[in-house]
């Protein structure tokens, strides 16, 4: 509203608004800062901006005012004097509308060069000052304009600033107030040197990674550079990959150690000494004449189907690798095969060689049990032993010298039952030594033995009241036994001799000793 306006109100009593068609209600939004001009000069000219926080019910926002809060000339629309310049410097003072920041300081006003003297010397606060002495572009963080500084913490050094990498050396490089993050090393100390640091030891944060530490930790024996979380875990009883588990996998490992040709693996000995890799059948088409443990090593030569094996030949060999039969006389051996407990003929049992890598059977048991072998002499010697594989009934293991006969087989369910009944797990891979009669072993390979009577109680050795005597989880190998058969009372029946026993993984060794009037029978 201009004054003209003004005067007719005060003669006339009203005056339109423009843009308002006569109303003053406010029941328009206003459309120009012209219909929300109120026709005053001392309070500031009205602006129209609907929508924001200072706007009125009609989107008016009120101006500033134009002169100081004393001294405004409303009649005359001007201020009652001119907006002051009390320092000189050519700028009217801010309070009244002018760009003077400091009216009282003439070296501060629009225009004036920065300095860095935390004053704001231009008037304009976002300015800070001309301070770079490293020259690197970035002013000093000395150099300040109210709260806001300058980003360069070390003016000295121009490698030094808000946009450098952090690199570790112990000085703030970015600026950012921390020293050396991101970029400081874990360092375990290795005294293995190994690549693996000692867990059990503090971690330092280093710039340098010298040999006697590792940027990892996670080992177990920082003193042993075979013992670390990547090692691989053998077959000894020992953590060698800081897993807190021991040998986990080393049946693997075992059969790699062994050979192709065996199966082999990571087994406790029952005396409780370390664990240790041992095979526990023999898989392959040869014989390894002499390695140790893995189950190949049998003197195939006395073996019918292996003539001429492990560089000892038979007195002649035929076409096809056997040795002959004829010669001055056979051998016949007649084998029968019976169900430990009920004593009933196991028929269809496999019988082939024991001792041999071959797979060749000599043939499978009658309906009676029985089989009988026959071998020439002199060039056929004994084979090392037999073997019978029948359902129901882990395979069976009897050697050949002192052949017993009838064998004894313990069928899956009565063994199973009969360690069950003395808190025993059977163990796979290990093996079942059965006797009959009393045998004590000389080697120490298992514990504690007990007895399976014919009614199928499991009960301790010293019980008697026959039945066989069993060995449970034996370590597969090769072993010596001293036999003392039940019924020998006299010292002159007394057997004193020692004989050899193998026992597989998995497999029952049947041994029989009796007793007559000249001692022991086996």
């Amino acid at each position: 509203m201009r004054w003209w306006c003004l005067v007719g109100v005060l003669a006339l009593g009203a005056c339109d608004e423009p843009g308002t068609e006569g109303s003053m209600d406010g029941s328009l939004v206003c459309a120009s800062a012209a219909d929300c001009d109120d026709g005053l000069f001392c309070n500031g000219a009205e602006t129209c901006a609907p929508g924001t926080e200072a706007a009125n019910a009609r989107g008016c926002v009120a101006g500033a005012r134009p002169c100081p809060t004393t001294g405004c000339v409303e009649l005359e629309m001007r201020c009652d004097s001119e907006c002051p310049d009390a320092d000189g410097d050519g700028f009217a003072d801010a309070v009244c509308g002018g760009g003077d920041c400091d009216d009282a300081d003439g070296n501060r006003y629009p225009g004036h060069p920065e300095y860095c003297d935390f004053k704001d010397d231009d008037c304009d606060p976002s300015t800070l000052g001309d301070r770079d002495a490293d020259g690197d572009g970035v002013v000093s963080a000395l150099c300040c304009n109210g709260l806001d500084c300058g980003g360069d913490c070390d003016d000295t050094n121009p490698a030094v600033g808000p946009t450098s990498p952090e690199v570790c050396n112990g000085i703030d490089d970015d600026c950012d107030g921390s020293i050396d993050e991101g970029v400081l090393i874990m360092a375990w100390p290795d005294s293995d040197r190994d690549g693996w640091g000692d867990e059990s030891s503090s971690v330092e944060l280093r710039c340098d990674l010298p040999s006697d530490r590792a940027s990892r930790g996670g080992d177990c024996a920082d003193l042993d550079a075979t013992r670390h979380p990547e090692a691989p875990d053998v077959c000894d009883g020992i953590d060698q990959d800081c897993d807190g588990a021991t040998d986990e996998g080393a049946d693997a490992l075992c059969d790699t150690a062994l050979g192709a040709a065996t199966v082999g693996a990571c087994v406790s000995p029952p005396d409780g000494s370390a664990p240790r890799c041992h095979g526990l059948r023999c898989v392959g088409s040869t014989d390894s004449c002499g390695a140790s443990d893995n189950r190949c090593d049998q003197n195939l030569c006395s073996s019918q189907v292996a003539c001429g094996a492990c560089g000892v030949a038979c007195l002649s060999c035929n076409g096809n690798g056997r040795c002959p039969g004829g010669g001055v006389g056979n051998y016949l051996f007649t084998v029968q095969y019976l169900d430990g407990q009920s004593g009933a003929p196991i028929a269809g049992a496999i019988v082939s060689p024991a001792g041999s890598c071959s797979t060749d059977p000599y043939a499978t048991t009658g309906a009676d049990g029985r089989y009988t072998l026959s071998l020439g002499f002199p060039e056929d010697p004994a084979p090392d032993g037999l073997r019978a594989a029948a359902s129901g009934y882990p395979d069976v293991l009897v050697g050949f010298q002192d052949f017993p006969n009838p064998v004894r087989a313990l069928s899956a369910a009565v063994l199973d039952a009969a360690y069950a009944a003395r808190g025993l797990t059977r163990d796979p891979e290990l093996g079942v030594l059965v006797v009959e009669g009393s045998a004590p072993v000389t080697d120490a390979i298992s514990g504690p033995a007990f007895r399976l009577r014919p009614d199928g109680s499991a009960v301790d050795v010293a019980d008697g009241g026959g039945g066989l005597v069993v060995f449970p989880n034996v370590l597969p190998g090769d072993y010596a036994v001293s036999p003392l058969p039940e019924g020998c009372t006299s010292p002159s029946q007394r057997c004193q001799r020692l004989d050899g026993v193998s026992v597989e993984g998995g497999v029952q060794t049947f041994l029989s000793f009796t007793c007559d009037a000249f001692g022991c029978v086996g």
